[in-house]
């Protein structure tokens, strides 16, 4: 016991010279004594024949308890101690960060919404809220590299910030994270860029034929909503499966949804047609062949729930593909002539 209690202060005492009040090795001293001050009390109570056991454990668990508080006390110290240590956060930050919360929350898609903007631990979070019926969760936790490095490609190309760029953030020692709240099932994912990823963004190696699908669906649905026709009440794309899905929701009290299940063959020929001629339509045609994926249009009535979907298969996709590529060849070739 004498060797026990003469170790025990040899200890603390090495740990507090070396400390300076409130730092590490200040807690560290500190948990040292009163672990082993609980260590010493088990023992005791081992060895007392004295003493009854109900009040054994009354002791014993006084002891526990006390210890538990004291423990807690210097986690909290050790974190108060931490933030001591982190830089005063940058005021033209602060006052970047100030104003985007004053458009917040800022809807960015169809099912897709910014809530805020903080500043944490050094670190600019984004809070994105998803409407998971058009953002499956488990889209993000599966592709969570894929995701990182499309939020990369998106601080490479943009900002929400009116006075200065997510590089200008990180060159002030910044992180950037990205925090994924699903509406529905309340989960979170949170994706963090480092100064270093930040600055790097432009740089990354070019995206992958789905990162790529993934940036043009995010493009789309930020602007898919300003093209509505009237009758339509929303509107927004997703990948499901093997199929890119763009869903309308219609309003029936202005139009039949009967009326498109009758009018589904036409519309899919119009639609094929406009694939061959359409820019937009071809560009997501080369962005859907690499993948041998198929396309499809999905109307659905918002009072019925009633679905008509209009497909077109991946090899009719890689068709609109070769055909834009055989105008392109012939094209090139006249101007050479």
């Amino acid at each position: 016991m004498r060797q026990f209690l003469m170790f025990t202060f040899l200890m603390v005492s090495i740990r507090t010279a070396y400390a300076e009040d409130n730092s590490p090795a200040y807690f560290g001293a500190v948990s040292i004594v009163v672990t082993n001050m609980l260590v010493l009390l088990c023992i005791w109570l081992l060895n007392s024949h004295n003493v009854t056991r109900k009040v054994k454990l009354s002791i014993l668990g006084v002891g526990i308890g006390v210890f538990g508080l004291v423990q807690m006390l210097l986690s909290f110290g050790m974190e108060s101690y931490r933030r001591s240590l982190l830089p005063p956060d940058d005021p033209e930050v602060v006052l970047a960060v100030e104003e985007i919360n004053e458009q917040m929350p800022l809807k960015l898609t169809d099912g897709m919404t910014l809530r805020s903007v903080d500043l944490k631990d050094s670190t600019v979070v984004s809070t994105l809220e998803i409407d998971e019926t058009k953002y499956p969760f488990e889209d993000f936790l599966q592709n969570k590299e894929q995701k990182k490095r499309i939020m990369m490609a998106n601080v490479a190309k943009s900002s929400p910030f009116k006075s200065c760029s997510y590089v200008d953030i990180a060159n002030k020692g910044y992180s950037v994270a990205m925090l994924v709240k699903g509406m529905q099932s309340h989960r979170e994912i949170k994706f963090i860029l480092t100064p270093k990823e930040v600055k790097n963004a432009q740089n990354q190696p070019k995206p992958t034929p789905r990162e790529e699908l993934d940036l043009y669906l995010n493009e789309l649905n930020k602007n898919i909503l300003v093209d509505l026709e009237d009758g339509l009440l929303s509107a927004h794309a997703r990948i499901q499966g093997q199929i890119c899905v763009v869903v309308y929701t219609i309003d029936e009290n202005k139009h039949d949804i009967s009326g498109f299940e009758k009018s589904k063959e036409s519309m899919r020929v119009e639609l094929k047609n406009e694939f061959m001629v359409k820019g937009d339509l071809i560009k997501l045609a080369s962005l859907l062949a690499p993948l041998d994926m198929s396309f499809r249009i999905c109307y659905v009535g918002n009072l019925s729930k009633k679905q008509v979907s209009i497909d077109i298969s991946s090899s009719y996709i890689q068709e609109v593909l070769d055909n834009a590529v055989a105008k392109i060849i012939k094209s090139q070739n006249k101007q050479t002539e």
